[in-house]
């Protein structure tokens, strides 16, 4: 039945404001400003960076902005890089700078005023901010790309030996024994350091340090850690660009002697284990330029060249897939000069914009498990994606001892591990960690340049001097405080939150976010141990529910500039080599993110950037139409479910049993043709919009003609008739038809489950409720047996979103062979926040300036909370029941930001079409 219908909706209480009146707010100061997402940016590169603030007032009517070359200049009323002047608009966010041109390193300072409706005079003037210009040139860099000299592999020792084996013997795709991994592990040469000494002389006023590498690299001065980024920079095409950090670092420096250090890994660019020896760039190569300003204006710049010295790391072995082998005897203080590169690893030097990959929470194992004697599993309770670190300290190890972390998702009831769902058959390597112990002080490990996928972590021994692993090779059992996890991802902020009043949906929607936060290393990934790269559908898959809950803008922006350094118009995965030209309802990736950045962020510059690329690609996916109109080329709804655990699927792999590819490329064609008519009149070509809307209509009349069953009123599955209710495929005349027989589906063919893979999630739910039936979407994460979320946690004993559920059948299988990490089953947490909690961006408005508010009061839920953080201040809807007088209605609390407005959204209620102005605002509904 549909929701209007039972709850009947009247507002019978009117709206409480924040204040009495609009004027209240008039004089508050503008605050938060941002340049380019940041507060206080030292490394913009864009020529007219976006500046953004908000504002405590009902309704801006107009801006002033003023970007000085000093703070006493603004002080002295002096815009003397650029002074707007009164701008009559109403947006405080991606505003363009357009004064003089920015040069490298230049400092702008910046202030706002504003100006309201309710009064005739400017507001105060804001606070000052900054942001700084990073090195814009190539001549900018004195600095050498400079490597190690020759590096051999280290000397087989029995711990190392041992680790070839827990690495590298795996089977392979015919479940066949392969030692292929064990051959490449064999060839790995050592990480190595480099160091520069050098001396301050006198008071420093600004000191700033630009540093990259082609690698994964580690900065220090004076032997602490530059910052908290970890495996960085960033995975891009390198041979393309590559990513460089400024550390603000005049704090840290006195007049007296200082050493700067770098501990360079293989990261992705020296990758040649995980998928063969085909997808490196090259050795690893580091660069590094500290500039010092002293107070009396003279400049000292220290820069590697080949007076650095280098020496051998005692992390002999790393690999982002493998793992690593650390021995602490085997660095020795023999410091020989570095080497200059030959060749530069890269056409361009850029700024890394996205916030680096950091650890953002710890995890205290649960428990630990003894399978066999001297095997430790310790269980974290939780599925994620880091690292640990090992502290040994307190332990009765002799030096030389080796201890062995093997990371795994799964664990029999005993307690063994069981790594088969890590994907080893294609990488031809299992996730290990080693480390031989050293000095008490020295047995303190954590991994620097890998991370893996784990839940359970097994940890056992090889005692000093004998060659085998041993039950006594601790003389005591392991605490539970001898490992600690770490949960790292980049560190885009959180943004929005999703709670209400029954724990079981509460758990599925942080099981879809432990899932997105452990694919989040540096791009968003499938899974964080088999394929660790940026799938483009997998993107796209969870891009409104990443959106929703985190601060994605900088992210997505450096992603984008992934698919322009691509090769290939329609990716597979970007970045790195593995990507190659492949189907395009993977690739419409690249429209659909950069549509989400203009709605959610309110950015126009995005899509003008990218909007070359994005027509090469629209032409592209046009081209693959068959005589018929339809596009055949395409991965489809990939993984959607089975009808039972262990059924094998036709056509193997993820292949879609439910909507063939033909259906989901052209509905994606339908979708990217018209942002993409919307985004051509938004730059201003009135005659590309007409043809792109054209050909959307075009596709949409195939899309029909091709799939529709008259009949049965269905284009034949759950994410069919989803994508074509949600693209405005279906004609008016069989939408209501079309969402009976989705509903029927959901409820009668598939006993009230989602039968939706990795590409209908995201448009399942809302194509439902707004339908009428949001009980039924609501019902899909209560449905009981498989392929269910109760069947998820309580048989499977998953905590994170696996690949394919029914790939494991718990009662013939003894351990899961697909991924148990991936993200693309979550794009279904986007409906928490549009459909439960209702607010929606308005396009014609975007970045939340108007928003919708929709919600769908389903039941079995008492209440809902859902608050996001717009660019104009937060936005909340909290809904509960409450019984008045014996009667059930809804206490429905808004709240819109200043400078804002909304509109309700309650079909066949009086109040549909009510627009909300700034303040908290209470409704009661029956």
């Amino acid at each position: 039945m549909y929701l209007h219908r039972i709850f009947q909706l009247a507002i019978v209480v009117g709206t409480l404001c924040l204040c009495s009146s609009p004027s209240c707010l008039a004089n508050e100061k503008p605050w938060g400003l941002q340049c380019e997402w940041e507060t206080k940016p030292l490394n913009v590169e864009n020529g007219t960076p976006r500046l953004s603030w908000k504002s405590e007032v009902a309704r801006q009517t107009a801006y002033q902005i003023q970007v000085a070359s000093s703070a006493e200049k603004l002080e002295a009323n002096s815009g003397d890089h650029w002074d707007s002047g009164k701008v009559n608009r109403s947006e405080s966010v991606c505003i363009e700078y357009r004064g003089s041109p920015l040069s490298s390193r230049q400092v702008c300072h910046w202030r706002v005023r504003v100006w309201s409706d309710a009064q005739t005079e400017a507001g105060p003037w804001s606070e000052v901010a900054t942001w700084e210009m990073g090195l814009l040139q190539p001549s900018d860099w004195q600095a050498k790309w400079i490597r190690a000299g020759e590096l051999n592999p280290a000397k087989e020792t029995p711990a190392l030996r041992h680790w070839y084996v827990l690495a590298g013997h795996t089977l392979d795709k015919n479940d066949q024994p392969t030692r292929v991994g064990e051959e490449r592990l064999r060839k790995m040469v050592p990480a190595t350091w480099f160091r520069k000494s050098f001396e301050v002389t006198q008071p420093i006023a600004k000191a700033r340090l630009y540093s990259t590498a082609a690698g994964y690299v580690e900065v220090f001065l004076d032997g602490e850690p530059i910052s908290d980024r970890i495996m960085n920079p960033g995975q891009t095409d390198f041979d393309r660009r590559i990513l460089y950090d400024v550390d603000a670092v005049e704090d840290r420096l006195t007049p007296s002697d200082h050493v700067l250090t770098a501990h360079l890994g293989q990261g992705f660019y020296g990758q040649n284990a995980g998928f063969g020896t085909k997808f490196d760039y090259g050795d690893p190569q580091v660069l590094l330029q500290l500039e010092i300003t002293y107070a009396d204006g003279t400049r000292q710049t220290i820069a590697t060249d080949t007076t650095w010295l280098t020496l051998p790391s005692s992390v002999i072995k790393n690999n982002v897939y493998a793992g690593e082998f650390k021995d602490s005897s085997f660095e020795k203080d023999q410091w020989i000069h570095a080497i200059e590169s030959s060749e530069v690893p890269t056409q361009k030097l850029e700024a890394q914009r996205q916030p680096a990959v950091r650890v953002v929470r710890d995890l205290k194992p649960v428990a630990i498990l003894e399978p066999k004697p001297g095997v430790y599993v310790y269980d974290f309770g939780q599925n994620f994606t880091g690292v640990v670190t090992l502290d040994m300290r307190d332990a009765p190890l002799p030096a030389r001892t080796g201890v062995f972390l093997r990371y795994a998702e799964w664990a029999d009831k005993n307690g063994s591990i069981d790594q088969s769902s890590d994907g080893s058959f294609a990488t031809g390597i299992h996730q290990v960690d080693a480390f031989v112990t050293g000095d008490r002080e020295a047995n303190l490990y954590t991994p620097a340049f890998t991370w893996h996928g784990f839940r359970y972590v097994e940890v056992t021994g090889i005692p000093s001097g004998e060659s085998l692993p041993s039950p006594q090779w601790m003389d005591r059992k392991p605490s539970l405080e001898m490992l600690t996890g770490h949960l790292v991802r980049s560190g885009v902020a959180t943004r929005g939150k999703f709670e209400c009043s029954d724990p079981h949906l509460n758990r599925v929607h942080e099981t879809a976010l432990w899932t997105y936060e452990s694919n989040l290393i540096s791009l968003p990934s499938d899974c964080p141990i088999r394929e660790r790269c940026g799938w483009t559908g997998d993107a796209h898959a969870t891009l409104t529910m990443s959106n929703l809950n985190f601060d994605m803008a900088a992210l997505w922006e450096k992603y984008l500039g992934d698919f322009e350094t691509s090769p290939h118009v329609s990716p597979a995965i970007v970045p790195g080599k593995r990507g190659g030209n492949s189907h395009p309802d993977w690739a419409v990736a690249q429209v659909l993110i950069a549509w989400e950045r203009y709605l959610h962020d309110g950015d126009e510059q995005t899509l003008t950037q990218h909007y070359r690329r994005m027509q090469r690609f629209l032409d592209h996916f046009w081209s693959k139409r068959n005589e018929d109109g339809i596009i055949t080329s395409g991965y489809g709804d990939w993984c959607d479910p089975v009808r039972k655990p262990g059924q094998p699927r036709e056509g193997g792999r993820g292949t879609p049993q439910q909507t063939p590819p033909a259906i989901t490329s052209t509905a994606l064609f339908v979708y990217a043709a018209d942002l993409m008519s919307r985004i051509a009149a938004m730059v201003g070509e009135p005659n590309t919009s007409q043809t792109y809307r054209d050909w959307r209509d075009q596709a949409a009349r195939s899309f029909h003609a091709v799939f529709f069953d008259s009949q049965s009123q269905t284009y034949g599955s759950q994410t069919a008739d989803a994508m074509a209710l949600s693209f405005g495929i279906v004609p008016a005349s069989d939408q209501a038809a079309v969402a009976r027989s989705l509903n029927r589906d959901v409820l009668d063919n598939w006993k009230g489950h989602a039968s939706v893979g990795a590409l209908g999630h995201r448009w399942l739910y809302p194509a439902l409720s707004d339908a009428g039936y949001g009980e039924t979407a609501l019902g899909t994460f209560y449905a009981q047996g498989h392929p269910g979320y109760f069947y998820l946690f309580d048989e499977l004993r998953g905590t994170s979103l696996w690949e394919r559920k029914g790939a494991f059948d718990p009662a013939t299988m003894t351990a899961p062979v697909r991924s148990l990490s991936h993200p693309f089953q979550g794009g279904y947490d986007a409906w928490f926040y549009q459909g439960l909690g209702g607010i929606r961006p308005d396009p014609q408005a975007a970045g939340y300036k108007h928003f919708f508010l929709h919600p769908c009061f389903a039941k079995p839920l008492d209440w809902v909370r859902v608050d996001f953080d717009s660019r104009y201040g937060p936005i909340q809807s909290h809904w509960a029941r409450e019984s008045i007088d014996g009667v059930e209605k809804i206490r429905w609390t808004i709240a819109v930001p200043p400078n804002t407005s909304a509109t309700i959204h309650l079909s066949g209620n009086e109040n549909d079409g009510r627009l909300l102005e700034p303040g908290q605002h209470v409704l009661l509904i029956r």
